[in-house]
Order: structure tokens, then C-alpha cells, then sequence
């Protein structure tokens, strides 16, 4: 390929075709304004492979809200069709959240907990939830039918760059350059380690255990959370029945938890959910993975930007994580609409970092005081967020302006999530 500084061989690269790298690409030919620009997709395992049907869901799942769904339905996602063909995505109708209630002496159970329903927001769900694998097949399917160039190789390092590119070096020797590199290779990014973006780890010293399970009684489309000592512990409804459980916990309980026989398992996590959805009957093989927190402290260097886990990678408390991801192809592809006549410029690169980091820090830090929050033990503590809680529940004001928030439903987040086009 040509590696003349004056005539780069793309416009924009992105470099890892997950979620968020693979939404940018289907989103930037989507738009009239940026489908002119010659963009390329690295990626080794595009197309991903099919995922055979399977007797229980995969493990990774992910909570995609509203904004998130009304996006990639404008990119031609069709989600009813996820579970019609051998998939496990449900919609999400609702979201119930309560506390450990023996941490609530004196406290009535139903004054510690609080329920968030589609219909609060005048939605028919408050999102889906999906398997990854799928999601990712499914876009690269998109890709597939547009002109972007797929380069099956991955990248070895960026070898140079100057004031209108960057070149970066594949795995056979060949270099490629482009005025803007996209750096959606993962929380791992070489691409953000070779830029010399430093980045910020927290790590809170516990695991989220992960499985497929099956109830006694339906899901009802609802997704469950409870509070515990140390963490909180979540299903996400599935399709025929299925839940995903995530159970975030100390590394020692999560050890346990992973190598309990089956009826010993089934038995503890009934009981830590009071078995308020159901008793569970059954559950896949269980895996567990470290949970911890990383920021980069910048989101661009020169004709570079990350997106999703390569910019940021949050405690799945909350699900926003492939949200977060999508919302910032989706910004990029924004800017890149208004400035197409150089991708890669600082109009773009300076103010995406700025959106995009004070949008992160905004749900990371509300995050992490709910976190806090449910560390604080004692009498005092659980009353407290017992009568918060249940405060919050009858809010007719507070409570649908912080679903909308959450959902990505406010004028904040890019217009592809309210329906609406860029350009």
C-alpha cells in the first residue's frame, strides 16, 4: 500500500472490530456525509464466526438501553430477529433493585427497594439484552455489505507520523496509514500504550461470577439486582426462560462460588436473592473474571482517538460499559460528519477527548458513589438508603429524569440515541 505522507492510503482506520470499533464503521457509511472518506476496519477474526445454536446462552451478555437500541436499529439491527434464530436476547421491560434486608433493621422490605418500568419513560422496554458474540456477528454482517476495506491481519505497531498521518505497521511487515487512527482494540490497546496515553487503575480486589441460569417462574422480562455486603448480584432476563447472572464478590467467595457442586450452587444464590425472582433449577458452568476500573487520562494524541474499553473500563454495576462504547462511536461518527475535511485534525481529536471524558467521568462517578454508598455499613447506613430508596421510588420528578439519564434519552448524548440524524 502507498505510505506517502500526502496521500494517505485511508481516512480513518479503526483498529479492533468489537462493539464499539464495529458500530463506528457501520455508522460512518451509514451517514451521506461521511460515506465518501476511505475507511478501513482492522480486524484478524472478520467475520466473526458463527455462533452454532447452543444449548444455554453465552456468558457475556450486555444491558443495551434504549438510546443504545434506537441507534442501532438506524443502523439496520433488527433485535426481534436476535432470538428468532437461534439467539437468547429478551427485551428489558423493568429493573428491580433492593437491599440485603437484614442489613435494614427496622426497615420494611418494600421501603428498600425501588422498581424502574419501561412505561415511567412512555417506552415499550428499557432496552435488550444480548449475547456480545452475536451482537459483534451481526454487525460485521452489516460491514460485509458496505465498501470498507477489512484488513484480516492484526497490527504489529505504530512505526510513524507526521502533521497529516499515522502509520502503523501490520503483522506481515506491510505498513498502512491513515489521517485518523481509532483505537478500539480493547482495555489492553496497544494502539493507546504506543500513543504514551497513561492511564488511571483501580482495582477493587473482587471477581464477577458469571453463568447462564434457568428459574422455577418466568422471568417477566425483568432484570433483578440486590445489594449484599459485598457486592451486588444481578440476572438479566433472557430469552425461553434464561437468565445471565452477574454476582460481583470477594475473591475468595467468588473462588467458592465457582467450584460448589450444582444443587450447593443453585441453593446459595437462591438465598441470596431471597428467592425473590424465582428458586433457580438450573445453572451452565460458572466462570468468573476480575473486576476493576480504568480510565484513560486522555481519549486522543496525535491523529489518534480511543473508543470503548480502550478508553474507559467501568464495574459492571450499572451495565454501561458496551453503552458507553457505543455512545462514543456514535459522537465520533458525529464530529467526523461536520468535519470531513480532515478526519483527523484537532477540531475533531481535542474536542472529542473533551466530550467524551466528562461524559465517562459523569457515570463513573455516579457509579462509584453508589458503590460507596453500599460499602457504608451500619445501622445509620442502611436507614439512610432505605428511605432514599424507597423516596426515590415515589418521586414522580427525580425518578423519570434519572431513567431517561440512564437510558441515554436526554439531549446529552449523540442523536442517533433520540432517532435523530447527525447529518
Amino acid at each position: 500500500m502507498n505510505s506517502g505522507v500526502n496521500e494517505p492510503d485511508f481516512d480513518i482506520i479503526i483498529c479492533g472490530g468489537g462493539v464499539a470499533g464495529s458500530v463506528l464503521a457501520a455508522a460512518l457509511d451509514d451517514l451521506p456525509a461521511t460515506q465518501p472518506l476511505k475507511i478501513a476496519l482492522i480486524e484478524p477474526h472478520f467475520p466473526a464466526n458463527n455462533v452454532s445454536d447452543r444449548e444455554y446462552p453465552e456468558l457475556r451478555v450486555s444491558a443495551l438501553f434504549s438510546g443504545s437500541i434506537t441507534a442501532l436499529e438506524q443502523l439496520g439491527i433488527d433485535f426481534q430477529a436476535f432470538s428468532s434464530n437461534g439467539g437468547y436476547a429478551s427485551p428489558l421491560a423493568a429493573m428491580h433493585v433492593w437491599e440485603d434486608h437484614s442489613l435494614l433493621p427496622g426497615i420494611q422490605p418494600t421501603q428498600a427497594s425501588i422498581q424502574f418500568d419501561a412505561a415511567e419513560i412512555g417506552k415499550a422496554q428499557l432496552g435488550w439484552v444480548v449475547e456480545n458474540q452475536r451482537l459483534i456477528n451481526t454487525l460485521h454482517s452489516r460491514i460485509n455489505d458496505t465498501k470498507i476495506t477489512v484488513l484480516n491481519q492484526p497490527s504489529r505497531r505504530i512505526v510513524a507520523g507526521n502533521k497529516v498521518s499515522t502509520t502503523i505497521e501490520m503483522a506481515d511487515g506491510t505498513t498502512v496509514n491513515s489521517r485518523l487512527l481509532v483505537a478500539a482494540d480493547g482495555s489492553n490497546s496497544a494502539i493507546r500504550q504506543q500513543t504514551g496515553i497513561d492511564i488511571e487503575r483501580v482495582d477493587y480486589h473482587q471477581r464477577a461470577l458469571v453463568a447462564s441460569l434457568k428459574l422455577a417462574d418466568h422471568h417477566r422480562q425483568i432484570a433483578w439486582q440486590k445489594f449484599l455486603a459485598d457486592g451486588p448480584v444481578a440476572l438479566l432476563p433472557l430469552a425461553e426462560g434464561y437468565c445471565s447472572l452477574v454476582w460481583s464478590t470477594t475473591v475468595e467467595h467468588a473462588e467458592t462460588l465457582e467450584s460448589l457442586p450444582l444443587e450447593a450452587f443453585n441453593q446459595e444464590l437462591s438465598e441470596a436473592l431471597d428467592a425473590k425472582p424465582a428458586v433457580v433449577t438450573w445453572s451452565s458452568p460458572r466462570r468468573s473474571f476480575p473486576l476493576f476500573r480504568q480510565l484513560a487520562l486522555r481519549y486522543a494524541g496525535h491523529r489518534t482517538v480511543l473508543i470503548g474499553d480502550a478508553a474507559h473500563r467501568i464495574h459492571p454495576l450499572a451495565g454501561m460499559g458496551a453503552n458507553l462504547g457505543i455512545a462514543d462511536a456514535l459522537a465520533l461518527t458525529e464530529l467526523l460528519a461536520n468535519h470531513t475535511d480532515d478526519p483527523g485534525g484537532q477540531a475533531i481529536t481535542r474536542r472529542y477527548d473533551r466530550q467524551r471524558r466528562a461524559e465517562a467521568n459523569r457515570y463513573i462517578a455516579a457509579q462509584e458513589l453508589l458503590r460507596h454508598c453500599y460499602r457504608w455499613n451500619g445501622r445509620s447506613a442502611s436507614l439512610v438508603r432505605g428511605m432514599g430508596m424507597g423516596l426515590l421510588d415515589r418521586s414522580q420528578l427525580l425518578k423519570p429524569e434519572l431513567l431517561a439519564y440512564a437510558m441515554g434519552l436526554t439531549d446529552h448524548q449523540p442523536p442517533f440515541f433520540r432517532g435523530e440524524r447527525c447529518s
